[in-house]
């Protein structure tokens, strides 16, 4: 149903042939497709624009699902609210192929009001002590946080937080500090 409203924004909005059709689930339920590559999940998706997006094309750069709504404003030629703060990013350059890195430094992983991990880039995952249903790491809040080094570690199997201290001091800093920007201003609001 969501799939359907989605289509029909875009056809009204006239991008006819445009097509987006999501790996992630917005009712919180689970989808066939979702790959499990080790603990990194890959939710892949389909994007089609006749006329604007290169075909036969695959990324694999860093992106959330906070991104669709940038991208389909972008889609659309509206312009992002001023009054608030986006977390997401427009992929259209990402789809076109006009750049290839993703546009996001960082993002974090928020279940309910708080994140609870943050992955940057360069794909260093630091996960802050949690017992999120959403974590892979069920009851570790009961341990310590995690840092782990995608590259080499893709099953998230090695804590690097001996290794990398100040990379994992800077994480954690930097998820404490976005923690606090959702407790004094949970609806992002400018002023």
């Amino acid at each position: 149903m969501e799939s359907t409203r989605l289509i029909l924004a875009i056809a009204l909005a006239g991008l006819a042939g445009a097509w987006v059709g999501s790996g992630c689930a917005d009712d919180g339920g689970r989808v066939d497709f979702v790959e499990r590559i080790g603990k990194l999940t890959v939710a892949p998706d389909d994007v089609t624009w006749p006329g604007t997006i290169p075909t036969g094309k695959s990324c694999d750069a860093q992106m959330m699902n906070i991104d669709f709504f940038p991208t389909f404003l972008a889609m659309t030629g509206v312009d992002p609210p001023k009054d608030r703060i986006i977390d997401g990013k427009n992929l259209i350059p990402l789809l076109t192929g006009e750049s290839v890195e993703s546009p996001h430094e960082e993002l974090f992983y928020v279940m309910n009001v708080s994140a609870y991990a943050v992955r940057y880039r360069d794909h260093f995952k630091y996960y802050a002590s949690t017992t999120s249903d959403n974590a892979f790491y069920l009851g570790m809040g009961t341990l310590h946080p995690f840092l782990f080094d995608l590259n080499v570690d893709p099953n998230e199997s090695y804590d690097q937080r001996a290794h990398y201290p100040d990379r994992a001091k800077r994480m954690r800093d930097q998820l404490y500090a976005f923690n606090r920007e959702i407790e004094i201003n949970p609806r992002g609001w400018l002023e």
